[in-house]
């Protein structure tokens, strides 16, 4: 009875789970509301690579998360980064679902900074997986630009799924849902030293307009806290981080209008600090 339903209970709501196939990797990203386009972090692999050529050093994170509670529903990531003199490599690696329905990602991408401007492009390739039904793989790509506007204001412009291919499968409505072409568009806004705001909008090909917005407060060298809001459905987001040494332990925790509470527990590391 449970892989019945489980497979059913996918079918019907891939439409709120994929939104155009992005990986919500990295508790920092979530506790802000999946606003993350301006995060210079190791996950940047997955929200924004453009920001990736500002690291210095090798940043390595892995992240898991348990959505709504439901067993079946774990999703694990690892992003790995490896800075260059002016540009970076990322690679990152995800997995979502148990033996009866998964999905497997694997993004390899280049970023490069020119002056005060970065950009970054990626391909992605994807396999789904039925049990006993679809073994399917597709592919896509995207591209970013990051400007820094001012001392407290950067915008950043991202291209998902400019150009892809749909398996020919039994699944196509399904897979077709989560490859739809989409532009995002945000702002990082830094107020005060210890505030970072980031609203976020994005219009997808089938003409669905999203709309997050998340920002973080530092509290202390060692402890920030984060919220943020996400639309369709609508969504709640509370997070935090704690560094230890080298090491940023962080949290978040999402609500949704009619399931239970996702949770997600991240690990980074970096060997050296960011490059302004």
């Amino acid at each position: 009875m449970r892989p019945l339903f489980l497979t059913i209970f996918l079918l019907w709501s891939s439409y709120i789970f994929a939104q155009q196939y992005e990986i919500n990797a990295g508790a920092e990203s979530s506790g802000m509301g999946f606003s993350a386009l301006s995060n210079k972090n190791v996950w940047a692999v997955f929200h924004n690579l453009s920001q990736v050529s500002r690291l210095n050093g090798v940043q390595i994170g892995v992240s898991t998360s348990l959505l709504y509670q439901q067993l079946g529903f774990q999703s694990s990531q690892l992003s790995i980064i490896y800075p260059l003199k002016d540009n970076a490599i990322g690679v990152g690696l995800h997995r979502f679902g148990d033996g009866l329905y998964n999905e497997q990602l694997i993004t390899i991408g280049w970023s490069q900074l020119l002056g005060n401007v970065s950009i970054g492009i990626q391909s992605n390739l994807v396999q789904f997986h039925v049990r006993e039904w679809i073994n399917q793989l597709s592919y896509s790509f995207d591209a970013s630009v990051s400007l820094p506007l001012s001392s407290f204001v950067e915008a950043q412009l991202l291209v998902k799924n400019f150009t892809f291919n749909t398996p020919k499968a039994n699944l196509d409505s399904f897979i077709q849902s989560e490859f739809y072409s989409s532009i995002h568009f945000g702002l990082g806004l830094k107020p005060t030293d210890n505030i970072i705001l980031q609203p976020k909008i994005a219009y997808r090909s089938d003409q669905q307009m999203f709309f997050n917005f998340g920002g973080e407060f530092q509290l202390s060298e060692a402890v920030i806290i984060r919220t943020g809001y996400s639309n369709k459905p609508s969504k709640y987001h509370f997070g935090w981080s704690i560094f230890l040494k080298k090491v940023n332990v962080a949290y978040a925790l999402i609500t949704h209008p009619f399931l239970k509470t996702s949770h997600q527990l991240s690990l980074s590391t970096s060997f050296s600090k960011l490059k302004f």
